[in-house]
């Protein structure tokens, strides 16, 4: 599965997070504890278990998201799409374990009617969202217990 390239918003993104990758996959497979290390999130609730066809919603800065689980290949891949304001994102999760640590790569598209009316905004502020998201995430994984 890819993100749609010709979609008026694509943004990809990676970080290299020193941490073992079991405990990042925790992160991002424990959805009810995603509002502890993602402060704007709040009210996240998985409906079934984290596998393809289950569906998540949360909140983000007061904006009601849905999005369902396309993909979930344990320690390395997830895959989901969802709508809000009849704008359908796609983001795509990969972790490739390497010498260093993990890269964490995060690459999603943005498309419908209204990203292609306000692409010229919503780039920067999913670029800015998908970034902090990472680095939320790199230090949640790296935080010493």
């Amino acid at each position: 599965m890819e993100i749609n390239l010709k979609a008026p918003v694509v943004i990809r993104k990676k970080i290299l997070v020193k941490a073992p990758v079991g405990k990042i996959w925790d992160l991002l497979s424990d959805v009810n504890q995603w509002k502890y290390w993602q402060p704007e999130v709040s009210e996240p609730v998985l409906e079934g278990p984290f596998v393809a066809g289950s569906t998540i919603r949360y909140k983000v800065l007061r904006v009601s998201c849905l999005m369902t689980l396309l993909e979930v290949k344990p320690m390395t891949h997830l895959a989901w799409s969802g709508q809000s304001n009849a704008t359908t994102v796609t983001g795509i999760w990969n972790l490739e374990e390497v010498p260093e640590g993990v890269w964490v790569k995060a690459d999603s598209s943005f498309e419908g009617r209204q990203a292609w009316a306000t692409c010229w905004l919503l780039y920067p502020l999913g670029f800015l969202t998908i970034w902090r998201c990472l680095r939320k995430l790199r230090s949640a994984a790296e935080k010493v217990q």
